[in-house]
Order: structure tokens, then C-alpha cells, then sequence
């Protein structure tokens, strides 16, 4: 039952070191699976569910070799969970930043005043929604007036151009 004990503090530590140093430890562990899930906190669940899952087990009366499979099982939850979910954080894109590229082109108006080469905010609508953002030109476009997206400079931050007051308007 120690050497589970032990095991499964040694994960615990491990696992709690590596969520506060965060990056501090990246490349402590090689690249084996070549997409950087398998990382330091997927082994540290690993070893510290291994190490607990024994424990228990062996504090119901399983001997050694059940405890060690009970513990396998309990390692394999715990850290291919930690290890699927880094694969999936790391192939989510940000939304962010497909809003703000779809917005070029969009109609919309003015809610404060854009001072020239300053920022103000403008509504246009995105998706069916209406979407404040913040907006920067090149000269200044009044409260209530009716612009064009030219460009995304950010995933919050567009940059107008005055638009005919007839356009359609968000």
C-alpha cells in the first residue's frame, strides 16, 4: 500500500506543480505522439489515479497484482481524459477571430463617436445577432452615421470607412 501511497502523491505533485508552473515545464517531456497532448499533466493524472486507485484497492483487501491492474484502469480514466481534452483544446480554434474577418464588408452604425485615428464603437450585424465593436478610421465618423467594415485588426477591433447614408443600416 506505500508504494501506491507514494506513487500517487509523487503524480499529485507533479500534477499540481505542472498547473502552476504552467509553460515553465513544457519540453521537459519529449514530443512522442507529434501533436503535444501527451503532456506532463495527462502522466501526472496517470500516476497519481494509479497510485490512489492502488491504494484503494489494496485498503479493500486486494492483493498487489489486483491493486496494480485496479490502479492501471483508474490511470488509464483519468489521464486519457486529461490527454484527450489538450488534444481537443489544441485543435479548437478561437471564434474570436472569424467574427472579426467576417465582418469586413458588413453595413452597420456608428454608437460612439470614431475619433480620427482613435476608437469608438460601432453595431453591425453578425450572424443574425447585432455585435458591438470597437472600431478605429481614419477620420472621424460621428455618433449615429452609417459606416463600412474595411478590415479586421483584431478578434474586437475593426477599422471603418464612412458608408452612404442610405445603406442598409444594423
Amino acid at each position: 500500500m506505500t508504494v501506491f501511497a507514494v506513487i500517487g502523491i509523487a503524480g499529485l505533485l507533479a500534477l499540481i506543480l505542472s498547473l502552476v508552473a504552467d509553460g515553465l515545464l513544457d519540453g521537459l517531456l519529449p514530443d512522442i505522439d507529434g501533436g503535444g497532448g501527451l503532456s506532463l499533466p495527462a502522466i501526472a493524472g496517470f500516476c497519481a489515479a494509479f497510485g490512489f486507485g492502488g491504494v484503494l484497492a489494496t485498503a479493500n483487501g486486494a492483493s498487489p497484482l489486483v491493486a496494480s491492474g485496479f490502479g492501471v484502469l483508474a490511470g488509464l480514466v483519468v489521464g486519457g481524459g486529461a490527454f484527450f481534452g489538450m488534444r481537443a483544446m489544441q485543435g479548437a480554434e478561437s471564434p474570436e477571430s472569424a467574427v472579426s474577418e467576417s465582418a469586413v464588408g458588413t453595413h452597420g452604425v456608428v454608437l460612439t463617436t470614431i475619433p480620427a485615428d482613435g476608437y469608438g464603437t460601432i453595431r453591425i450585424r453578425l450572424g443574425g445577432h447585432s455585435t458591438p465593436m470597437n472600431a478605429t478610421s481614419d477620420q472621424e465618423i460621428k455618433t449615429g452615421s452609417p459606416i463600412v467594415v474595411a478590415a479586421a485588426l483584431s478578434p474586437t477591433a475593426v477599422k471603418v470607412n464612412p458608408a452612404e447614408p442610405n445603406t442598409d443600416q444594423q
